[in-house]
């Protein structure tokens, strides 16, 4: 059985990048995604490609658009299950000095996301997940 099946996961940031890749690993994984991005020509060309789902603009710095976001998928839905908050940063930093010398990749933070949207960290709480290669233990 898929992990979030009939799950309603909003995700920010979800036109390219880190935000894309969650979205579609959650997809796969049986969620029924709302993507959200500010750019709104990508957001919908990435939710065509991720079938059933849907797109709504979104500037995760507005308060009140917030608030029809969240007014939206709650009318549609009738729930939230989880919010995958994922604002653009675009922080790059030499691959030379990674522990695994390499950086990581978007699918590499998905595999997180689906994790704590599923009911297998429904007795985590209060803690941070590091997806970092070992970065930070440097």
């Amino acid at each position: 059985m898929k992990r979030l099946m009939n799950k309603v996961i909003v995700l920010t940031g979800a036109a390219s990048g880190i935000g894309f890749a969650s979205a579609r690993a959650c997809h796969g994984e049986g969620a029924i995604v709302v993507l959200t991005d500010i750019d709104a020509d990508a957001g919908k060309l990435a939710s065509r490609s991720l079938p059933s789902s849907e797109f709504i603009s979104l500037d995760s710095r507005n308060d009140s658009a917030w608030d029809g976001v969240l007014d939206s998928v709650l009318d549609r839905y009738g729930r939230i299950d989880a919010l995958v908050n994922n604002p653009g940063i675009g922080i790059r930093k030499g691959i030379e000095k990674h522990p695994l010398g390499r950086l990581g990749q978007p699918h590499d933070i998905a595999q997180g996301v689906v994790f704590l949207a599923s009911d297998e960290s429904s007795f985590m709480t209060g803690a941070e997940l590091v997806i970092d290669g070992a970065y930070s233990a440097r």
